[in-house]
């Protein structure tokens, strides 16, 4: 089969446990755009979260971000693609999210925007070191989001949350606020992993946004592959020509997959891409 589009999840995926890309996985990558295909992030990070080792591998043009809600093309910065939650339904949630002891983020424009009251509770938060210096140095803040978001009108791509570890094995808030979200009409709620809860327009996922960055490019659903691991790469998966599961995914992403590969820790997409792509 000749692909032309790699759609490559970050988190679990394309990152080891260390958030590293190994070496094996970057030459691949490299190999496969030498050959003409467009290796695309899909992440559910927005534009700016896009590490600097990921636009560092010299073959990324367009990502899917924000669990596709948004897509760019990076070099550029020109926004693509959207499905946006209007600023309305956005400040209705984080309103509503207010009651519980939890973190949350709101991705705007390619940007991530957190409330100035939240930064002691990054500490808690059920993350590694990483994650947690991440969203300290990657967050502009704000006195209050809610009021932020309605009162400029702006459209929010996604919110995510994160949960502090509540000392009994569970996630302090977290069911009451998955009861919550229930409630509210008209959102997506997948994880992206780490326990996370992210929210986007009802009907936003990676798959309908991998599908339309093809059309534009001008490669078809057959044409496509794409790994992933976690809740929010399942529409992906089921959505591109070939699904490839890491090893290490959760038991959805493995049961919906085409293929299984090693995991992120043992060059998946490498060994993967010399099986479907003989690089």
């Amino acid at each position: 089969m000749d692909y032309k589009m790699i759609a490559v999840d970050l988190d679990g995926t394309l990152y080891s446990d260390e958030k590293e890309i190994l070496p094996e996985t970057a030459a691949a990558l490299k190999k496969a755009a030498a050959q003409g295909a467009y290796i695309i992030p899909s992440t559910g990070r927005p534009l700016m979260g896009i590490p600097e080792n990921v636009l560092g591998l010299g073959c990324i043009e367009y990502a899917v971000t924000c669990n596709g809600a948004a897509v760019y093309n990076v070099k550029s910065g020109e926004l693509l693609f959207e499905e946006p939650m209007e600023c309305e339904k956005a400040s209705e949630i984080i309103t509503g999210l207010k009651r519980f002891d939890i973190s949350v983020d709101a991705f705007i424009n390619g940007k991530a925007y957190k409330e100035r009251s939240q930064i002691s509770i990054i500490d808690s938060l059920a993350l590694s070191e990483y994650m947690k210096n991440y969203l300290r140095n990657t967050r502009i803040y704000v006195d209050d989001l809610a009021q932020f978001v309605y009162g400029e009108g702006i459209t929010v791509h996604k919110i995510t949350l994160n949960f502090s570890v509540d000392g009994r094995g569970g996630f302090t808030d977290r069911a009451k606020t998955a009861e919550y979200l229930n409630t509210v009409e008209g959102i997506t709620v997948v994880s992206g992993g780490m326990n996370n809860l992210e929210i986007t327009k009802k009907g936003v996922n990676k798959g309908k946004a991998l599908l339309k960055t093809g059309e534009l490019l001008g490669v078809s659903q057959s044409e496509i592959i794409a790994f992933g691991d976690s809740g929010n790469d399942i529409d992906m998966i089921n959505a591109a020509g070939t699904g490839v599961a890491m090893a290490n995914s959760t038991p959805e992403i493995l049961a919906a997959a085409d293929l299984v590969t090693r995991s992120n820790n043992d060059n998946g997409i490498a060994y993967a891409l010399s099986e479907l792509m003989d690089i």
